[in-house]
């Protein structure tokens, strides 16, 4: 084991300890959003579903050479943005990155009124998810298409109120990606981004995202950050076991 690797292993063991169950958090925001969201472990009704097509539209289907292209989004990841999009109903979701489908499908389910706009740069993982998602979901849209035009193109719909960014390939799209997002930067918006602790430059890339006034709580759950943007809370910082 990598000396790193071990590092992040001892770390997520820490923050088990430490920061499990809201302990030490006096927001209601903060902890029922902890408490009732991140660490929820009750077993909703869109599991059942998510599983159903990974086992017969995706699981069975990827090569040994899809899974070199892409990991899979492990079921811990991929349930928790369901409950994100179930808790907070946005109107309008935008995805950087598809997870063979999976990951906007359990977004989809989260809010399947929501208008999902999911970016696959990758032309192969964005006609793979079209194929196993569209045929039977609505109000998802996969653009193969940059960052950027595919946040433009989202925009002329409305300013998406549900910011998810699964890791880019390269460490270096991180700080163009924030400051593309500052306009999108509402009352209501919240932004997931995976990968915060990647890499050093990538930590002080979101540290310095988040100094900004306009997000106002954020949780650092080491694999990914979150960050809400509404005004009526106190700006806060949180350290949160996943």
């Amino acid at each position: 084991m990598s000396k790193r690797i071990l590092k992040q292993y001892c770390t997520k063991k820490l923050r088990k300890i430490r920061h499990r169950k809201g302990f030490g958090v006096h927001s209601p925001f903060a902890y029922n959003l902890i408490t009732k969201v991140i660490e929820e472990n009750y077993g909703y009704y869109a599991y059942q579903k998510i599983e159903e097509v990974w086992n017969t539209k995706v699981g069975n289907r990827l090569t040994s050479e899809d899974l070199q292209r892409c990991r899979p989004i492990s079921q811990k990841y991929g349930r928790l943005l369901f409950r994100l999009a179930n808790r907070f109903r946005p109107d309008i979701i935008f995805e950087y990155g598809s997870y063979w489908g999976i990951s906007s499908l359990s977004l989809h389910l989260g809010n399947p009124e929501s208008q999902l706009f999911c970016i696959e740069p990758d032309l192969y993982k964005c006609e793979f998810s079209k194929e196993v998602i569209l045929p039977d979901f609505q109000n998802i849209r996969f653009l193969n298409t940059s960052f950027e035009e595919g946040l433009s193109e989202c925009k002329q719909e409305g300013i998406p109120d549900f910011i998810c960014i699964h890791q880019p390939v390269s460490m270096s799209e991180y700080e163009t990606i924030y400051a593309l997002l500052y306009p999108c930067l509402g009352k209501n918006t919240v932004i997931l981004v995976e990968g915060i602790h990647s890499g050093n430059d990538v930590l002080k890339a979101w540290q310095k995202f988040i100094a900004d006034e306009r997000i106002r709580v954020t949780m650092d759950l080491f694999d990914l950050g979150i960050a809400f943007c509404n005004p009526k809370l106190n700006k806060q910082d949180y350290i949160v076991a996943f």
